[in-house]
């Protein structure tokens, strides 16, 4: 699918600005044209505006044969040759309200469909001695074995594995920094199966750091911020950060499938301050692209079909056009809605929900597979560390048999059902 990375919508949003400036350049000299030939006396007032008319009919049936030739280019992706375009490092999000007036966090970009986050905090303590399970060793044998000396020895190791689990004994933990976290899991994330066969089917999965932003700053992010925004995601510190409070590092991994049509995504973040630890899984959806414009065709502009239908569209752009000197109040672009600010195209053509069966439960699939493997990845790095993992087992199974959860008690109808929204943490 064509138009999912920002860089080929950006040639194609200037190029069709450009198009807009010229068609307006036309349009105001004709204007300019009938009102000197009418000053000067060349032509009466009413043949100016009949001819003037007739002009802008032309400039708009003009207009029409350049977009449709430049819209059969992009279909049949005769795209102009340049280099590849790097991904965005920033993500503006945004808060909406659903159906109750529910509000919920979202990030524009990342999908219509944004899911509750999964999130589990605990404390960063030494790991007791006895975390790890009773290690098996050939000196500890069940009886059968017959050895007598081998029982005592087992006897032994067990009375000292009991001893060092009631005296409360420590492993000594290895400090760590979030960067560190960050690190473990993009490589985890990027590489899904690495013990499987080569010929096991992998998922097209996009791993990349990203700075979250809030909607509201986005217009106000100059060529420094930029930078800083960049140097945050991808922790170069070529630049100055931007501050915990402007902008914050998150993990984007997407699983692109369906031709295209589905992008399940996460954005993770690890907050680590004053020995507590907080990770944050963020699952979004973006849908199939609407079947009126998924379903658009090249058609041929010298056609006598096409000719006539785009003569009549031009009339009814001339009549759009005169209106606006009427009209009291400004119309609204359906697209962009009432609020300013950034706005993602390929979520304002989208559809709103997945009707197909199997592309919902292929969301559902992606999504666990990728927080399973984040909360997982998170697990093994602490125990390599010797962090005390016990409360971060008993919130990661909270979330494997609830679907979600944000620390607190739980609410509502308690069932195995992921994802569900009936469950609900206070």
């Amino acid at each position: 699918m064509h138009a999912f990375e920002q860089g080929p919508v950006l040639r194609a949003c200037d190029a069709a600005i450009r198009q807009a400036r010229l068609r307006t350049t036309a349009l105001v000299t004709v204007a300019i044209s009938a009102l000197m030939t009418t000053v000067l006396g060349w032509l009466t007032a009413g043949t100016a505006i009949i001819v003037g008319v007739v002009v802008c009919w032309a400039v708009y049936l003009a207009d029409r044969y350049t977009s449709q030739q430049r819209l059969n280019a992009l279909l049949g992706e005769h795209l102009p040759t340049a280099p590849a375009d790097p991904p965005s490092h920033a993500l503006p999000y945004v808060k909406e309200f659903g159906k109750g007036g529910i509000p919920r966090d979202r990030f524009l970009g990342a999908g219509l469909q944004a899911w509750q986050p999964a999130v589990i905090g605990i404390d960063i303590e030494p790991a007791p001695e006895s975390q790890d399970d009773e290690p098996t060793s050939p000196l500890m044998t069940s009886p059968e074995s017959g050895s007598r000396g081998e029982e005592v020895t087992a006897a032994v190791l067990a009375a000292l594995f009991r001893h060092g689990k009631q005296t409360g004994a420590r492993k000594p933990m290895k400090h760590f920094k979030d960067v560190d976290l960050h690190a473990y899991v993009v490589q985890r994330l990027s590489n899904p199966a690495p013990s499987h066969d080569r010929s096991h089917p992998q998922p097209r999965i996009d791993v990349t750091g990203v700075a979250g932003i809030s909607a509201e700053r986005w217009d106000n992010v100059d060529d420094a911020a930029w930078r800083g925004l960049k140097s945050l995601a991808v922790n170069d510190r070529v630049s100055a950060f931007p501050d915990n409070d402007t902008a914050r590092r998150y993990i984007w991994a997407r699983i692109t499938a369906w031709n295209g049509q589905l992008v399940a995504s996460i954005l993770v973040h690890f907050a680590y301050e004053g020995g507590f630890l907080r990770v944050t899984v963020r699952p979004h959806i973006m849908t199939p692209l609407n079947p009126a414009v998924g379903g658009l065709s090249a058609e041929d502009p010298r056609a006598p079909r096409w000719f006539v239908l785009a003569a009549l569209h031009a009339v009814g752009d001339v009549a759009a056009g005169l209106s606006r000197f009427f009209r009291q109040t400004h119309r609204q672009v359906p697209e962009l809605g009432r609020e300013p600010g950034p706005v993602s195209l390929r979520e304002v053509y989208s559809l709103r929900w997945i009707s197909d069966m199997h592309m919902n439960d292929d969301a559902r699939y992606y999504i666990q597979m990728m927080q399973r493997r984040v909360f997982d990845s998170v697990e093994i790095f602490l125990r390599d560390h010797n962090v005390d993992i016990a409360a971060y087992k008993q919130q990661a199974t909270a979330i494997y048999n609830f679907g979600v959860m944000n620390g607190g008690t739980m609410n509502g109808s308690v069932q195995a059902a992921p994802f569900s929204n009936d469950v609900q943490m206070s």
